[in-house]
């Protein structure tokens, strides 16, 4: 195969490079060292003398000359010296396909498995497609929760032992099937599994996405729980072998704007018509036959179980996420980011912490002019940061000087529409 970038299949290039990663050893090293050797020969650039030279420095032997080869093989096609490669973590900049995207999360140890569900990933054969819930995406909301409560009375006759919480996400692992909506996100602790997701029945011209939630940095953005965004709440089924198989998780969120305004890390690609990742020699194999087994005793079970005549939800979602958010919701957040760090608004600053809540609601009205990470959580994070700044050492702070960062990190046309929004809903409230 050619080292060229333009020439490199990639479901190839990824398969040798899995294989000689679950196979890479050292002799006489402890496996951090020939990990580490393994990073710095494929991701570091490092030329073949240096690193002969390097394991001569540890008293080490290197690996067989083909095994060498192998990886400096590897360092030229995913590092070509003459261009550079699309990065991925922007929608204008895809990576060539679902291979080249499953390349670049291996190198710095991020997009890894948890079981834990420290971190989730969501892949999606569109990345025009909104993150939002399919109940809030029908016309008749009341409707589709009349017909969710049928299913999940027919998973309860089928499944007695789950939860009210597991019976709504198994309904939403079988949406398809039950022909039924719910509020749940599907998520899974495998970066892998959702790879498979995002390229699945993917066509040319399209753009996939794998997006993933740090537990973290939703904790930190949500205050633990305490304002509009909640505890991520993580539904997890065991027992059922496709939601087993597909390690999923199903993940209950206060409101899918301020899902997408916490601006999961993202990896972009183009779609190939007919290419979808899997990964069928790992201890784990992410496959068709996998990810949808043949023998579902759950599926079955399902099928044959008659509709139910009647039903009743004993949960609900949080809120009706058809509502778009306002200056007050973001006021609350903000309030509670205030109240982690001890600090009560006083009212010298009060008004200039609620004309930047209204600015940020106003971002979300024109995704067209300003980009998800120019209104995103964070941004607002930034502004409430310098506000309690300012209150600390007694100083005043105008609306304009708390969105500094925000404005410094626009292009000129962006920044003179944000300063005019921000005049807007500054004679808002000084008219109030």
């Amino acid at each position: 195969m050619s080292d060229k970038r333009d020439q490199a299949n990639w479901k190839e290039v990824h398969r040798r490079y899995v294989a000689l990663e679950r196979t890479w050893s050292v002799a006489d090293a402890p496996e951090p060292v020939a990990r580490q050797f393994f990073r710095r020969i494929v991701h570091g650039h490092q030329s073949r003398s240096a690193i002969e030279r390097e394991f001569h420095e540890f008293g080490l032997q290197p690996p067989p000359t083909a095994v060498l080869e192998e990886a400096f093989f590897l360092q030229r096609v995913l590092y070509p010296p003459d261009r550079d490669r699309p990065g991925g973590r922007h929608p204008d900049d895809p990576l060539e396909d679902v291979y080249a995207a499953a390349l670049s999360m291996l190198p710095n140890g991020f997009w890894v498995e948890s079981p834990e569900r420290d971190q989730l990933y969501r892949g999606q054969r569109d990345a025009r497609w909104p993150t939002i819930p399919a109940l809030f995406r029908r016309d008749d909301v009341d409707s589709a929760l009349d017909q969710l409560a049928h299913a999940v009375t027919r998973v309860r006759a089928c499944l007695p032992a789950v939860s009210d919480e597991q019976a709504v996400a198994v309904a939403q692992h079988y949406s398809r099937e039950l022909g039924v909506a719910t509020w749940l996100l599907d998520m899974t602790y495998d970066p892998r599994v959702a790879l498979f997701f995002a390229s699945d029945g993917g066509v040319g011209g399209e753009v996939g996405v794998v997006t993933c939630l740090v537990r973290k940095t939703w904790d930190r953005l949500s205050a633990a729980g305490s304002n509009r965004l909640g505890r991520l709440q993580v539904i997890d089924v065991p027992g059922v072998l496709r939601i087993e198989n597909q390690r999923a998780s199903f993940l209950d969120t206060s409101h899918p704007v301020l899902f997408d305004q916490y601006v999961a890390d993202t990896v972009w690609f183009r779609q190939q018509t007919g290419l979808r990742f899997e990964d069928p020699d790992a201890e784990f194999p992410v496959t068709a036959a996998t990810i949808y087994p043949t023998a579902d005793p759950v599926l079955a079970a399902l099928v044959g179980t008659p509709p139910a005549g009647s039903g009743a939800l004993r949960i609900a979602p949080a809120g009706d996420a058809r509502q778009p958010l306002q200056g007050a919701d973001y006021w609350e957040i903000a309030q509670s980011w205030c109240r982690r760090e001890g600090l009560a608004i006083d009212a010298y600053h009060e008004d200039s912490l609620r004309v930047v809540c209204d600015v940020h609601a106003r971002l979300q009205e024109q995704p067209d002019q300003f980009a998800l990470h120019d209104r995103s959580l964070a941004r607002l994070q930034d502004a409430v940061e310098l506000i309690m700044q300012a209150q600390r050492s007694g100083k005043f702070i105008t609306p304009q000087e708390a969105l500094r960062r925000s404005l410094s990190r626009l292009p000129l046309p962006g920044r003179v529409v944000l300063e005019n929004i921000i005049a807007a809903c500054t004679a808002a409230r000084d008219s109030c």
